[in-house]
């Protein structure tokens, strides 16, 4: 009974937790050492946990360094419905819907290499991450970008007698947009052929 005489029914009730999700993310790339102009792939891969709750409204974000630049990307959700894409300059977000437990959104992500690294630097590194996960993102193994040089080698003469001299003219270009040091031209002449200095 309680203080007016009723009898007391109430039950103790047991509120469940919901389940959150566990989510992590890793970014990998096959490329090691390209040239500026080269494009390569990134791939991110954001996984939830098998067991953990589903995740929603996920969002991804790759600030891409200053000597790449964005091409392209593909995932694996077929539906665009499912995800939206924002570029602003550098910045890349990726923001899906859902991912389920035991679930992975992969992105491949292209990009092209359009300064070379600095003389002595490991390369660009690169690193995505997930929004209010910031400190435990993926990040890709550093790439190295070298200079994109041509060289083309011409002669004066089309066709000379043994004895005459003639000249050949060896022209590099840099077609990057940083500068390339310590360039090294080398010419191994044939046999046939001697070098003359005047």
């Amino acid at each position: 009974l309680n203080g007016t005489g009723n009898t007391d029914t109430s039950e103790d009730v047991s509120v469940e937790e919901p389940t959150l999700p566990d989510l992590s993310i890793t970014k990998t790339t096959a490329a090691e050492n390209v040239k500026v102009g080269d494009s390569f792939d990134y791939t991110i891969t954001v996984s939830n946990a098998a067991g953990a709750g589903d995740a929603s409204n996920v969002v991804v974000k790759d600030i891409l360094p200053n000597g790449l630049e964005y091409v392209s990307y593909n995932t694996n959700y077929p539906n665009k419905q499912d995800y939206e894409f924002n570029q602003n300059g550098q910045e890349l977000t990726w923001t899906f819907k859902e991912i389920t437990a035991g679930a992975s959104a992969t992105i491949t992500l292209t990009v092209k290499a359009v300064n070379a690294t600095s003389e002595g630097s490991d390369g660009y590194t690169n690193t995505a991450y997930i929004e209010g996960k910031e400190e435990n993102p993926g990040t890709a193994p550093a790439v190295h970008v070298g200079n994109a040089l041509t060289l083309t080698k011409t002669a004066d003469v089309q066709k000379v007698n043994v004895g005459e001299i003639f000249s050949y003219t060896l022209k590099v270009k840099n077609v990057s947009k940083s500068d390339a040091t310590d360039v090294v031209v080398e010419d191994v002449l044939p046999g046939s052929l001697a070098f003359y200095a005047e």
